[in-house]
């Protein structure tokens, strides 16, 4: 994933910069950096049946990007991210059979 703006309507402040209010969002950081996870998969079908897989996403286990949020809800259910863009789980393993009958 590329880098971006947390925000592309405003303009990022440095030094001497206003209050930040609700309708007038004050920010001396709007960038997120870019990404890139690391995925593997394997499989191996033992018969015209029969497969077995292992898969493993996110590798290097990497953190999501923290992304400002102005409601101030950091709860479980609703993350510091954007899961939709980012890997929320870190790495996770799967592995299984699957039979053609």
């Amino acid at each position: 994933m590329s880098s971006g703006k947390y925000d592309n309507a405003i303009v990022q402040c440095t030094s001497g910069c206003p209050p930040s209010t609700v309708t007038n969002p004050t920010y001396n950081d709007n960038h997120i950096p870019g990404y890139v996870y690391l995925d593997a998969a394997l499989s191996y079908r033992f018969n015209s049946y029969g497969e077995v897989f292992f898969n493993v996403a996110n590798i290097a286990n990497r953190a999501p990007a923290v992304v400002a949020d102005i409601s101030g809800d950091f709860s479980f259910d609703h993350p510091a991210t954007t899961p939709a863009f980012y890997d929320t789980l870190g790495r996770t393993l799967r592995a299984g059979v699957r039979l053609k009958f």
